[in-house]
């Protein structure tokens, strides 16, 4: 499952999003010092996390798996569903278009086994 929003300015968007949750004006996330974003609430947290990929006109959220836990279907709809919102809710001016893929992507870091 990716997460794919294109929009003009990714980079100023990745970065008033990182300035959201770190002043708390966003709550139900945390970015990490690699730039990856888990659920801050704690029955989510450390579960998974969402990597941003760059491009020129858009951005890729990748998920990626726990070394402890297993990845479900629950838990990549939560962190994908949430995420989604988060991003409507604070920069829905800042996004043309976004898309959620149904199925794992050549973006995300999950262990079938």
């Amino acid at each position: 499952m990716a997460i794919i929003i294109k929009t003009k300015r990714p980079q100023e968007l990745i970065n008033s999003l990182n300035r959201a949750i770190n002043r708390r004006a966003i709550l139900t996330w945390v970015v990490d010092d690699m730039g990856d974003y888990t659920i801050s609430r704690e029955q989510w947290q450390f579960l998974a996390w969402m990597r941003p990929l760059i491009l020129d006109d858009r951005i890729i959220f990748g998920i990626i798996q726990s070394r402890k836990f297993p990845m479900t279907k629950e838990l990549y709809g939560v962190y994908h569903g949430r995420f989604v919102a988060t991003l409507l809710s604070h920069f829905d001016l800042d996004i043309i278009d976004i898309n959620v893929t149904p199925l794992l992507t050549e973006y995300d870091v999950v262990d079938n086994n």
